[in-house]
């Protein structure tokens, strides 16, 4: 009795640990990409995919060209990240591109 008492808490203990290690890590990665120049930038230019139907042909010409050299910027990560990263920049850009061409056409 004392023995299996003994195991389980031993494991409790060991699953807490566990579990704290894997919340650390995850807080130090989360942290590391925040610190990361390209990451607010990142962010600043997909955050307008939300009003870019609001955006001038000259704001959605600047957020092409940011993309591009975003990309840039990109290539030089790390495979999983990079994938990811390149994957929802180019949708970003692809839908201000879009916008781009189709405000141009109207205004023809």
């Amino acid at each position: 009795m004392k023995a299996r008492r003994i195991i389980t808490i031993g494991l409790a203990i060991s699953v807490v640990c566990l579990n704290i290690n894997l919340a650390w890590a995850l807080f130090e990665l989360q942290n590391a990409h925040a610190e990361d120049p390209w990451q607010k930038e990142f962010e600043s230019i997909c955050s307008k995919t939300d009003d870019v139907s609001d955006l001038s042909t000259a704001e959605l010409k600047d957020l092409v060209a940011r993309s591009d050299n975003l990309k840039m910027q990109l290539q030089t990560l790390e495979e999983p990240q990079r994938k990811i990263f390149l994957i929802r920049l180019r949708l970003c850009r692809d839908l201000f591109e879009f916008m781009l061409e189709t405000k141009e056409k109207e205004g023809q």
